[in-house]
């Protein structure tokens, strides 16, 4: 088993997150995989590699079409971030 500790004594965002992870040996077609599960629909994922001041990065955006926004409660959303922790 591998475990990983982040040191996010300042915060972390999603995003940078879900880069990381990447950057860490994580398929993107895995948490692409994933997130194809969940019931959601509208939004396109986009991967690039960066460099910023030297450093090489992925950087990971979430595309929305116009109208796929939702409201969503915090009720809602933390079974996806378990799902996706879970999963990986």
């Amino acid at each position: 088993m591998r475990i990983l500790y982040l040191d996010c004594f300042s915060g972390i965002s999603g995003d940078m997150t879900v880069g990381a992870l990447v950057d860490a040996g994580v398929p993107p077609e895995k948490i692409e995989a994933e997130l194809k599960k969940l019931p959601l629909s509208g939004y396109q994922l986009r991967w690039d590699r960066v460099v910023k001041k030297g450093i090489y990065a992925t950087k990971f955006e979430v595309m929305m079409q116009e109208s796929a926004w939702i409201i969503m409660t915090m009720r809602a959303i933390t079974p996806i971030g378990i799902i996706l922790i879970l999963s990986i």
